[in-house]
């Protein structure tokens, strides 16, 4: 029996790596437990092979490593891996489970991150965790003033003036001890809004330098955190096979289900990068609110894109305009990203679209 392993699947921990090599027969070759040194000497060593594993914490780490040693690096999602794990579950078993499903010939892999697309994502996390700091902080700060008879308008800048107004003030409609509270508040937002500029600022930076940044900016309804989250994604467009599939990857399309030669589409699938698509239909969703506010101006034409929006929010509402349009963006950022193009609405017959949602 050949000994040469020629898949190499590795079940990732955090200190002990169970591995699982198999020759070109598929037949098991080698099976062992190793250190984190333990294996990057072993894999050192090995003859050039396709080291698979899942795509989990620190995944793109080990897959650029073995990159850097001569080896051909693959990544799975996880809930691909999951229906080829045998019996019970394991160490063993999960390695074994990563082979076989990198050998299904129609396997789907993840695109392995470079570096500085894993330092835009780290910097998306922590700013995504300061808004939603802010957002439970602002809040809290309206729960709190609402027991004393203080509404506030919508908006950060609205409470921020009513803050400094009430704390200014000599009102009896908050005791001294509210006041020092509501201040303590105050300066905790106004020092969460401070990080979330600095870190948007580093995203600028980064994302300015990168080719795609000035094709993406083009599209109405993209904004600088969609467009530096959509060249993250979009690093190697080459991995979908067109625009559908890559909104279809973002969970943009409608999800179906059928038997018996009948299918039943529903709402979209809602799979795949969940951040990348709330910023898309976010954004989607002003673009939108700006052509209603375009088209209420009488005299003001309308371009062929806003006419599109706008006779579809006539007619399924808001949510599903925004949603139609966030898919709509989405082909046309991996258009412009893998044909290397600038974006030109006359390519685009709005006319003969139906309605995407």
């Amino acid at each position: 029996m050949d000994k040469k392993i020629v898949q190499l699947g590795i079940d990732l921990s955090k200190s002990n790596f169970q591995c699982h090599g198999v020759n070109a027969d598929g037949q098991c070759v080698y099976r062992k437990k190793l250190t984190k040194t333990k294996l990057f000497e072993f894999v050192a060593n090995l003859p050039q092979c396709t080291i698979i594993t899942e795509a989990c914490g620190g995944a793109h780490y080990f897959a650029g490593k073995f990159q850097e040693l001569g080896h051909k690096a693959k990544l799975i999602a996880p809930q691909y891996v999951k229906p080829f794990v045998k019996s019970n579950k394991d160490d063993a078993a999960d390695a074994e489970a990563v082979v076989e499903a990198a050998s299904r010939p129609n396997m789907h892999f993840v695109p392995i991150k470079e570096r500085w697309q894993q330092d835009l994502q780290s910097i998306h996390r922590v700013r995504s965790r300061l808004s939603r700091n802010k957002t439970a902080l602002t809040n809290e700060i309206r729960g709190l003033l609402c027991e004393y008879g203080i509404t506030i308008a919508k908006g950060d800048s609205a409470l921020i003036i009513k803050l400094r107004e009430l704390l200014a003030g000599e009102s009896d409609s908050i005791s001294l001890t509210i006041k020092s509270l509501m201040q303590e508040l105050l300066s905790e937002l106004l020092e969460i809004k401070e990080k979330i500029s600095k870190h948007e600022k580093k995203l600028e930076r980064i994302t300015k330098d990168q080719s795609g940044f000035k094709r993406l900016n083009s599209i109405r309804g993209l904004g600088l955190i969609s467009i530096s989250a959509l060249i993250i994604a979009l690093a190697d467009p080459g991995i979908f096979k067109n625009g559908r599939h890559f909104s279809a990857w973002l969970g943009l399309v409608p999800k179906h289900s059928g038997t018996g030669g009948i299918n039943r589409n529903m709402g979209i699938s809602k799979r795949g990068d969940n951040y990348i698509r709330r910023l898309l239909v976010h954004g989607a969703r002003s673009a939108v609110r700006a052509v209603n506010l375009k088209a209420d101006k009488k005299g003001v034409p309308l371009d062929p894109l806003e006419k599109w929006v706008y006779n579809l929010y006539q007619k399924k509402g808001m949510n599903k305009a925004a949603v139609a349009l966030a898919n709509k963006n989405s082909r046309i950022a991996w258009a412009l990203i893998a044909h290397d193009r600038q974006y030109d609405e006359k390519l685009t017959s709005f006319s003969r679209h139906k309605d995407a949602a």
